[in-house]
């Protein structure tokens, strides 16, 4: 059991959060962290949670093993490539993996539905290509205001959010 910031409040299980989605229609956006090369039971042991509920979802990881299990095991789910500039901002995989995830060069092994780049970082020049070339869809994260909103939106971009109510105005 996890608890949060020292406090009692527990992080709760996935089936207790999925449980309360059930029957809602919400969709939700199902993120995969893998950690010391768990990615294949990580992916597939959360997909068998996911099956015991009827709720719309998708899966995404900043991994492209966990994508590649999908595409091998579960091509019916959406998967989404999470990614970044990561040669200016490094991660703890090592220049090699950083290098071919900021550049998206990974995206054979998976094969992702929908690629989601750091809104900061949405000028570079791989996502462009991917867009460009391939008619990638994009999603920003993560968005944190109306006018970063209004600019993933110009750009043709689906928006992760926080922090902020889209709806309002």
């Amino acid at each position: 059991v996890l608890h949060l910031a020292g406090t009692p409040e527990t992080i709760p299980q996935l089936y207790e959060v999925l449980s309360l989605y059930e029957g809602t229609g919400f969709p939700l956006f199902v993120e995969l962290k893998p950690c010391r090369g768990n990615h294949n039971t990580l992916t597939e042991r959360t997909v068998r949670e996911l099956d015991k509920f009827h709720i719309p979802y998708c899966m995404e990881s900043f991994d492209p093993r966990c994508l590649r299990w999908l595409r091998k095991h579960r091509p019916d789910i959406i998967r989404g490539q999470l990614s970044a500039d990561f040669l200016r901002d490094r991660s703890d995989r090592g220049f090699l993996m950083d290098a071919l995830a900021a550049k998206l060069l990974m995206n054979f092994y998976g094969l992702p539905d929908f690629l989601a780049y750091r809104f900061e970082d949405r000028a570079k020049a791989p996502l462009r290509f991917c867009r460009r070339v391939f008619g990638a869809h994009i999603f920003y994260w993560t968005v944190r205001s109306r006018a970063e909103l209004e600019a993933a939106e110009r750009e043709g971009a689906q928006a992760i959010f926080e922090g902020f109510d889209p709806n309002k105005k």
